[in-house]
């Protein structure tokens, strides 16, 4: 029997040195350090442990024994430290309430290592394979401090990782074994002391298995859910209160995080995408996806369509790595954007557009001949248009009158033009129509037209009536659309200045 337990000691210890050399890589997480003492402070426990039940007498036995206790008076105030660390509230204990921290253990060593019999922590002990005290009051003073800042530490680290995923409710209850079981085992180790009839049954001491589960448990958590990496128990503070969208992978793209602003950004429920790929909700985006598959650091910009509206959202990749340059997963960030990207529609819209008619305005213009004039929709019509006796009804009327009659002249050129067409305000009263693939002809038809429509609107309207010149021509292939603008501007106003003879 004394061979398993060496067996369990061993491969407890061989637990503990990988936990501990996981945390010694990952020393930049908070509170590793701290959790660092808490492993060798079972390490310590479980090798002088080993040595004790070696040990051919009782009293190199009781040596060992004693100093078990440098191990046992690391694990208890390290791990509440290292809670309280973890979860950000390590601020909150003052300076004089950690000293109080250690007066118990130093007392405790003290009375082990300078008081020669130790009468107040074990009075008397026996020897039968390890050492089995009788307790003084001393110890239990020891073990009511030792349960409480067990204890106390526990009920913070599972009231800070509370969740209602399974993936978070699985790291909890592995947690809780990992802590709780090797002090339940050695309660009861300590309860079967007082009872020879059960110490005939069990015999030896049951924390050294309890150690294994918990060292077992402690490296899953490590290793399989890369706990001190990806969630600190803090997350509510930052995590979970951010308003970006915040997803968490592993090297393989699998979600294993994301916080409650991840559910606008996927549309899904948090419990149904724990766990899933990142591909199943990003495929639309291959530069993405592309992304966090090759562990990239991006960012681009997403348009989504949802429940009638459209939504826009800035996607970012970080990547990060192991200490020795290998992918360890990525974080994906998506901040909603749709409150800017409408101002910069906005903004863009009123840079492009006549404020009072909601026509192209004279930047838009100046682009459009740009574009037409690299392009291939020749030939190209051009109709310049200036609305007669403008400044004199202004005068006479007022801008309101006047401010009416554009936005009639507005209305009427949106009805008699196509929608490719581009139809812009240049001026207080001036108006272009650009005409692509409109030949000659075509826009003598459309010369027709325009002074029938515009005869019959002010039968129709004839309380504001509409009067307008204008002049046109055509472009081809290699011809100059700045000339013929000018050209078709000519035109309109010998039109207006035949208009005024006329009156005269």
């Amino acid at each position: 029997m004394i061979y398993y337990l060496y067996l369990i000691i061993c491969i407890t210890i061989f637990f503990l040195i990988l936990s501990c050399t996981f945390i010694l890589v990952n020393s930049k997480i908070t509170g590793s350090n701290v959790f660092f003492f808490t492993l060798i402070g079972a390490f310590l426990w479980l090798l002088f442990y080993s040595f004790e039940i070696s040990a051919t007498n009782s009293a190199q036995a009781f040596f060992w024994f004693k100093l078990k206790y440098f191990g046992i008076i690391l694990i208890y105030p390290s791990f509440l430290l290292f809670v309280l660390s973890f979860t950000n509230k390590l601020k909150m204990l003052k300076h004089w309430v950690i000293f109080l921290l250690f007066i118990e253990p130093v007392i405790t060593l003290s009375i082990l290592f300078f008081d020669g019999n130790s009468s107040i922590l074990f009075p008397s002990y026996i020897f039968n394979f390890e050492i089995i005290p009788h307790f003084g009051v001393w110890y239990w003073i020891h073990l009511t401090y030792t349960y409480i800042v067990l204890i106390g530490g526990t009920t913070i680290f599972c009231f800070y990782n509370k969740s209602k995923f399974n993936y978070y409710k699985n790291l909890t209850l592995y947690m809780k074994i990992a802590v709780l079981f090797p002090v339940l085992a050695n309660f009861v180790s300590i309860i079967i002391n007082y009872y020879p009839e059960l110490k005939k049954i069990i015999p030896y001491n049951l924390t050294p298995p309890a150690l294994l589960l918990s060292a077992f448990y402690i490296l899953l958590i490590f290793v399989k859910y890369n706990y001190l990496n990806f969630k600190p128990i803090a997350r509510d503070i930052v995590f979970d209160k951010i308003s970006d969208g915040i997803i968490v992978l592993d090297k393989d793209s699998n979600i294993i995080d994301a916080n409650e602003a991840a559910e606008n950004l996927l549309d899904r429920k948090l419990d149904s995408i724990i766990g899933t790929k990142a591909i199943e909700h990003f495929y639309l985006w291959a530069d993405f996806v592309d992304a966090f598959n090759t562990k990239k650091q991006f960012n681009t910009e997403v348009k989504i369509f949802r429940n009638n509206e459209i939504k826009y959202y800035d996607m970012n990749i970080y990547p990060f790595y192991t200490s020795i340059n290998e992918p360890r997963g990525s974080v994906l960030v998506g901040r909603d954007v749709t409150d800017r990207k409408q101002i910069e529609e906005k903004f863009k819209y009123l840079s492009f557009h006549d404020q009072l008619t909601g026509l192209y305005n004279r930047t838009y213009f100046d682009e459009e001949i740009k574009r037409l004039s690299s392009g291939r929709r020749y030939p190209i019509s051009v109709i310049m248009f200036d609305v007669d006796g403008l400044k004199s009804l202004n005068d006479t009327k007022g801008h309101e009158y006047g401010d009416t009659l554009i936005r009639k002249m507005s209305n009427f050129l949106l009805k008699e033009f196509r929608t490719d067409d581009m139809i812009a305000r240049i001026g207080g009263d001036e108006f272009v129509v650009f005409l692509p693939c409109t030949d000659e002809k075509a826009v003598e038809i459309i010369r027709e037209r325009l002074f029938k429509n515009l005869e019959i609107l002010n039968k129709e309207q004839s309380e504001v009536k509409l009067n307008f010149s204008f002049g046109i021509k055509t472009v081809n292939k290699g011809d100059n659309l700045i000339e013929a603008i000018k050209t078709a501007d000519n035109r309109m106003y010998t039109m207006k200045n035949e208009k005024k003879n006329t009156l005269q």
